[in-house]
């Protein structure tokens, strides 16, 4: 095949681009060295405002840089991505390649970036000067001063070049070529934005003659995993190596030549729970270099996945870089923060899907103590819709290309003690070119474990992974004893939209087999972009500007949403993967240490007893020793009477962390005493009556039944309820009504075919079959069905006025079926009540103080919550349902003058209160499309299926399954105040 363009030559990944090496500073003085500051020798940031002008082709844009005419050229800053800043057209897939796959070839019409700048620089030393791109997409090539340096490829990956000959002391000028597709986007077909430009920073430093060219740090166990050997090897002479903890000098090794070996006493050894961190500094005669280090091993032992000979268990997030205004340009900030709030919400590993990150990221990993699996930047996830997955990865044409990738990242990332894996990528198909891959990476570091989800017989693969596993094949694989290597779940309940459900059940069954090691939820971040859309900021996704083909809002499935506040799932996760989890039996709490070092002696433990919600009794206490992976108890002295039902609220505080303060919530829970089946009744359900009651047929469409002060109002043909009034004052304006259906939430995507085409969920509709009337009661006997089904419900409405504030409200449904076809499951059985808007202020006893659902409630205490209706709202980009509170027992309402209205439940329902109908929240396609509707809705659940994983992985569990059931939903409605 004759390739004529080197951006589509695989066999070339770069010219004159310096060898890969360990990423690393040089300092002048010891003090700046042990303070890592910005003193590093001859740094130059290249950051900020460059020329810059989007060609056609690649071209077009050696052209002008041939002529060197820049007069035309406008602004931008670097680093940043070009259609961020309005250049080009923004465009998002999940799987699919925007071009015609033909390669290496890519579109004769491919923009090209020109960026160019002038700077001052002095080499005063007369040292090497390098240039180094930390990440541009997805080809470029470098000119200063008019003179080819040189060019690259890997849009994630390093690039240094020696330009020293070229450089003038004094001013200086550089351009940058930027081309958007190259053979190398072949290998970079991840899920999300395809976003072009210089996107990493930009930097020139320094080394000294006398600097080594490289250095690798590797810390190596006894048997004991006691002592540690330290073993460091130059690429050129060193002088000395000084071992601190942090500004203490340990150790002081004099070095003869290119390598030290030596044994290091009972380090602090370091892991996620306790990442002790020394600092090496190498004395280079010139410089000093310091390397932050942890001393820590990681290897497989009968089918185990051990750190410094223990078992480990992964609580971890697959991480994007993303920013809704930048693209994938993050700042050091924002990464800290990343790490930081990951450490809050008790995960304990990341692994950097699918490319290498900023080298800032790892020295936060590093620092705050966080397990990474290092993925390099390949992923030809196209090719699986074409039939031949391995159409690249098994070409050993192009075996240089696979291997460049790899090569680059373990060389650069290898001193980082936070790394335990590398990845060789993702959703590559398969072949002899990941083998490569692997062979190479164990050449240069055989003391980490490699990690690839497509390698299905793990031969290139130290541990057996895989993604979206169902729950019962994930058993098997942790009962499997014939399995030799240990397993990870790389990729689990996806967080897209509201959910994922059922992330309790999954770490469940990952906590039971020890070859199971845990898992990485998908994913961190939403990407939506951030957009000024009719007078309002507003987020979109795929599609929304005019991108095709696009995948929609897949790329909204983080559970940190895009302004940076923790969705539901965050929180439900981080219970879940909470190293603490306490019960109560015979008088004991017995709190379990899943910690897999750390003792947790000294957190303080906080309770309180409350008999449903008066409290009784409160108080603190320390902690005993609980050493990792064992229970221990504590006696609490507690008045517990066994006809009454009790909460004990209890917390786990943290105390100071690098990540946070004393008092950090670590765990919470709530365990219910007593009677669990009583309810906290608000009020006695039958109430001696006050008055008459008057039930009067003004003719046959009209029906009322009213006391002194209760007027209800009937539709006689269709057996409905149509207004409740207090004192004249409107109530209820309409309902309750039967409903099935809920605005779909992304998790039902695929259900949602067969619920809208098959059994036309979204359009049931009664039959009205008898009116009875009695004394005190109204009732009405209807169908429930929708289209062209052989199945319903018998329905029997009965409303009955027991004072004159209070109505009884009895809704039973008996399935009647006279087909087969059934539906697998039912959205939701639910009652629908609309009320007036000024009942604005909420309050309920139930689950809270957010939403909640029946797979999903590990988060959330049973208590008394206050909120407006705008609060009750979750607000998802994509629109969707969302606020329900689970286990509800009773619900009030109020508007401004003090009116309420008491909703008191037979049994603990869901409940969901909001200003939009179901129907306003499916029509909407992002938050600021969302219509108010001019009342309140207030949806009562028998019970709403739960939230699943189904749009990437598991659907819902036969337990949280709504189905064709009987049912029955029994409430009382209580006016009060004025």
């Amino acid at each position: 095949m004759s390739v004529v363009n080197i951006w589509e030559n695989y066999l070339l990944t770069g010219e004159n681009r310096l060898k890969p090496r360990a990423s690393f500073n040089r300092y002048q003085k010891l003090t700046d060295a042990l303070a890592g500051n910005d003193q590093v020798n001859g740094f130059k940031s290249l950051n900020g405002e460059w020329a810059f002008k989007l060609f056609h082709t690649p071209f077009d844009a050696f052209a002008c840089i041939k002529q060197g005419q820049f007069d035309t050229f406008g602004q931008i800053d670097v680093p940043s991505n070009w259609q961020m800043r309005g250049f080009d057209k923004m465009h998002y897939t999940d799987v699919l390649y925007p071009f015609v796959i033909n390669p290496p070839y890519v579109p004769t019409e491919n923009p090209t970036g020109v960026y160019q700048r002038s700077f001052h620089y002095k080499n005063e030393a007369a040292n090497k000067v390098i240039i180094r791109f930390h990440g541009v997409s997805s080809f470029f090539k470098v000119w200063l001063n008019g003179v080819e340096i040189g060019w690259s490829k890997a849009s994630r990956l390093e690039s240094e070049f020696d330009i020293t000959e070229v450089l003038n002391n004094g001013e200086n000028e550089i351009v940058v070529a930027v081309i958007k597709w190259s053979d190398g986007s072949y290998l970079e077909d991840q899920d999300m934005w395809w976003l072009s430009g210089i996107f990493r920073d930009v930097e020139l430093y320094q080394e000294s003659p006398a600097d080594p060219y490289d250095l690798k740090v590797q810390t190596l166990p006894d048997t004991h995993y006691q002592n540690y050997q330290l073993v460091v090897t130059s690429e050129g002479t060193i002088q000395s190596v000084s071992l601190y903890l942090k500004d203490t000098l340990i150790k002081e090794f004099t070095v003869e030549g290119e390598y030290l070996s030596e044994w290091i006493q009972e380090p602090l050894l370091w892991t996620a729970e306790t990442p002790h961190l020394y600092t090496l500094v190498i004395n280079t005669g010139a410089s000093y270099i310091p390397i932050s280090i942890g001393f820590r091993s990681i290897e497989i032992k009968d089918g185990l996945i051990l750190l410094n000979g223990k078992n480990i268990f992964f609580n971890g997030v697959n991480r994007h870089d993303f920013n809704p205004k930048n693209g994938l340009t993050v700042t050091k900030e924002q990464l800290e923060e990343d790490i930081i709030m990951m450490k809050q919400h008790n995960i304990n590993a990341v692994r950097t899907a699918h490319y290498p990150n900023h080298p800032y990221l790892y020295d936060m990993c590093d620092k705050y103590g966080l397990y990474v699996i290092d993925e390099t930047d390949l992923e030809c996830h196209g090719f699986e819709n074409t039939g031949d997955y391995n159409w690249l990865s098994d070409n050993a044409a192009w075996s240089t290309a696979y291997v460049d990738r790899m090569v680059r990242m373990v060389e650069r990332d290898k001193n980082h003690p936070s790394i335990i894996m590398w990845s060789l990528g993702n959703e590559s198909g398969s072949g002899q070119n990941f083998m490569d891959m692997y062979q190479a990476a164990k050449a240069i570091d055989p003391t980490r474990l490699i990690h690839y989800e497509g390698d299905k017989q793990a031969a290139y693969s130290d541990v057996y992974t895989t993604m979206y596993t169902y729950l019962d094949r994930l058993e098997k694989i942790g009962q499997d004893t014939n399995g030799k290597k240990p397993h990870i779940h790389c990729e689990y309940a996806h967080a897209m939209g509201n959910g994922p459900g059922a992330m309790e059940e999954h770490q469940a069954v990952m906590r039971q087999y020890p070859r199971l090691h845990g898992g990485f939820v998908w994913e961190w971040y939403d990407h939506g972009i951030e957009v000024e859309h009719n007078g309002q900021t507003t987020y979109w996704y795929g599609g929304d500007f005019g991108d095709t083909p696009h995948n929609g809002n897949f790329c909204i499935d983080g559970l940190l949403k895009v302004n940076r506040e923790p969705s539901t799932s965050l929180l439900e996760y981080k219970q879940v993967a909470a190293p603490i989890r306490i019960n109560w039996q015979n008088g004991q709490l017995f709190i379990e240490n899943r910690f897999d070092f750390r003792n947790i002696e000294g957190l303080l433990l906080r309770y309180s007893l409350k008999e449903d919600n008066q409290v009784l009794t409160s108080g603190e206490l320390r902690l005993p020793s609980i050493t990792a992976r064992t229970t221990g108890s504590l006696e609490l002295a507690l008045e517990i009477e066994e006809d009454k039902r009790y909460f004990l609220d209890v917390s786990i505080d943290e105390v100071d962390q690098s990540y946070c303060e004393a008092g950090h919530v670590l765990y919470y829970t709530q365990l219910t005493l007593g009677d669990r089946q009583r309810l906290f009744r608000l009020f006695e359900e039958k109430q001696e009556k006050t008055g008459p009651i008057l039930i009067n047929q003004t003719n046959e469409h009209r029906l009322e039944m009213s006391t002194e002060r209760v007027k209800l109002s009937f539709d006689a043909i269709r057996g409905s309820l149509i207004l409740m009034e207090h004192d004249g004052q409107t109530i209820l304006s309409t309902g309750p009504e039967l409903t099935l259906w809920r605005a779909p939430i992304d998790n039902d995507m695929y259900q949602l075919k067969d619920w809208t085409e098959k059994y036309f969920l979204h359009q049931g509709a009664e039959t009205m079959q008898q009116l009875i009337i009695e004394d005190d009661a109204v009732i009405f006997q209807k169908y429930y069905g929708t289209t062209n089904q052989g199945w319903g419900f018998n329905i029997k409405y009965k409303y009955q006025l027991i004072s004159n504030e209070q109505l009884s409200v009895s809704v039973v449904g008996e399935p009647q079926v006279f087909g087969t076809e059934l539906p697998e499951m039912l959205p939701r059985i639910g009652l629908e009540m609309r009320l007036p808007r000024s009942f604005e202020q909420v309050c309920w006893f139930g689950n809270g103080p957010h939403e909640s659902y029946w797979d999903s409630q590990s988060s959330v205490t049973k208590g008394v919550y206050e909120a407006t209706v705008a609060q009750m709202h979750t607000e998802y980009l994509y629109p969707q349902e969302n606020g329900a509170r689970t286990k509800t027992e009773w619900l009030q309402l109020s508007n401004k003058n003090n009116k309420h209205i008491q909703i008191q439940f037979k049994e603990a329902y869901t409940v969901t209160v909001h200003d939009y109908t179901k129907e306003q929240l499916e029509a909407a396609k992002h938050i600021d499309e969302l219509e108010r509707a001019d009342f309140n809705v207030v949806t009562i659940d028998y019970k709403q299926t739960g939230l699943g994983s189904n749009s990437c992985g598991q659907d819902q569990l036969a337990q949280y399954r709504t189905k064709v059931e009987p049912f029955a939903i029994n409430f009382i409605i209580s006016i009060g105040g004025d």
